[in-house]
């Protein structure tokens, strides 16, 4: 079975570079496209197997980026965080609900000549362990962090998003 060629955003961060490090490492991934802000270590931007592109506006998907993340067959989007750690709630919500509903439309667009015929692009949302669906309880702690992650959740499942990839691809 050929293995996959994957990108992968987030991958400065705990769960993303776990993600790369693996992927680098088995026989069932091909190639990385790291989609960071950040430079890489070395080790990793050495690495035959990645491909590391610096893109600073994860609202924005240029069609020249998109030409280089076409032959992908999946992303692994482990971007976001704590909402405290951003400046707001607002920017806490693009970067979690905004930017990877957006890129899974792009993203999946971009593939579709690629993929064999039926072989939908994957999306893998990475969300916090603790995320909770009942927004009648009571939070103690990360009330923020933890209702963003299911409302994207919820909204990918919801909405337009699955029946855009399912009729693009």
């Amino acid at each position: 079975m050929p293995g996959l060629d994957i990108i992968v955003v987030g991958a400065t961060g705990f769960v993303g570079f776990s993600v790369v490090h693996w992927a680098m490492y088995t026989s069932r991934i091909n190639h990385i496209i790291v989609l960071t802000r950040r430079p890489m270590p070395t080790h990793v931007t050495n690495s035959a197997k990645v491909t590391v592109i610096i893109h600073q506006d994860f609202s924005d998907w240029p069609l020249y980026l998109l030409g280089l993340l076409g032959t992908a067959h999946a992303c692994i989007w482990a971007l976001g965080g704590h909402a405290y750690t951003f400046g707001s709630l607002d920017d806490a919500r693009e970067a979690t609900m905004d930017f990877p509903q957006i890129a899974a439309q792009e993203f999946a667009q971009a593939a579709r000549p690629y993929l064999p015929h039926g072989r939908p692009f994957i999306f893998v949302y990475v969300s916090i362990r603790s995320a909770e669906w009942d927004d009648s309880k009571r939070l103690h702690y990360l009330k923020n962090t933890r209702r963003l992650k299911v409302s994207q959740i919820s909204h990918i499942s919801d909405s337009t998003l699955t029946s855009t990839l399912s009729a693009s691809l």
